[in-house]
């Protein structure tokens, strides 16, 4: 009877061994591939395995969801909301349980998936992060994977002056008088803090061909400007990308001026900060 029981518990302990199954399959979210256009990037997620044999039962693959169904990634600036699609295999989304779910066929040994992100070209200048859970569907027992998802967008900014063309418009300001204000719009695109700088070249106007000058003085949105001076305009996400600046200038007396032709050259510098 001894040897009996011990030839019973021998079957039983081969049998358990027998029936554990272990799941090959793996996730790739290979940020290094994401496709920018225009104003949206795509980043492709891989999710491979050796057909569905080998998920051990699982039906497919579950990945983890914010409200409907959508991807959050952050920076220190702001958030961008992102969304899959598939281009094999079969997708569905179950906004209750917060999940996306892939199903696999048996002849079904990778599916590709983006992660889509829109309107890029109204975002905060940063580097934009977050981790993505993906776990097996109907296997409890098995970790899900975690997955990072990176994404940069980089800083810009231009500057303009509406209504004239090139990076060197020439302003005609007409006959001068004592007191005479001209106003043009200053446009700034940027996604970032911004640092502005303006400069002169004579510091007042000066007379083409003689000596005699007429000091003038430069506003932005209200605000006098000394030549050399920066200050800074902060970027809100609540803001536009394109801002409008002010720019207005007001001449000084030119009641001892010589008649003739004067001129200067203002230089606007606009300089991105992180």
């Amino acid at each position: 009877m001894g040897r009996l029981l011990l030839l019973l518990l021998l079957v039983a302990s081969s049998s358990l061994q027998a029936d554990i199954c272990v799941p090959r399959w793996a996730v790739v979210v290979d940020n290094n591939s994401a496709r920018y256009d225009g104003d949206r990037v795509r980043i492709p997620i891989i999710l491979q395995t050796l057909g569905a044999d080998a998920l051990c039962g699982a039906s497919g693959i579950s990945i983890s969801v914010q409200n409907n169904a959508r991807i959050f990634v952050k920076s220190n600036k702001g958030e961008l909301e992102g969304f899959i699609t598939s281009e094999s295999g079969s997708l569905s989304v179950n906004v209750k349980s917060r999940e996306i779910t892939v199903l696999f066929n048996r002849a079904l040994r990778q599916v590709t998936l983006w992660l889509n992100f829109t309107a890029l070209d109204t975002a905060p200048a940063g580097n934009y992060s977050n981790y993505i859970d993906f776990s097996l569907l109907g296997r409890r027992s098995s970790s899900p994977v975690r997955k990072q998802v990176r994404l940069n967008i980089p800083e810009f900014v231009s500057l303009s002056l509406q209504g004239y063309e090139g990076r060197n418009p020439v302003l005609k300001l007409g006959d001068l008088e004592t007191g005479q204000t001209h106003q043009f719009n200053l446009q700034l695109e940027t996604n970032a803090a911004v640092e502005i700088s303006v400069d002169s070249k004579n510091g007042k106007l000066k007379h083409n061909k003689g000596m005699s000058t007429i000091h003038y003085q430069v506003f932005l949105d209200n605000k006098l400007v000394k030549f050399g001076e920066k200050w800074q305009v902060d970027f809100s996400q609540r803001q536009r990308v394109r801002q409008t600046q002010n720019l207005r200038l007001k001449i000084g007396d030119t009641s001892r001026s010589a008649a003739g032709d004067y001129s200067d050259t203002l230089i606007i510098h606009a300089t991105a900060r992180p």
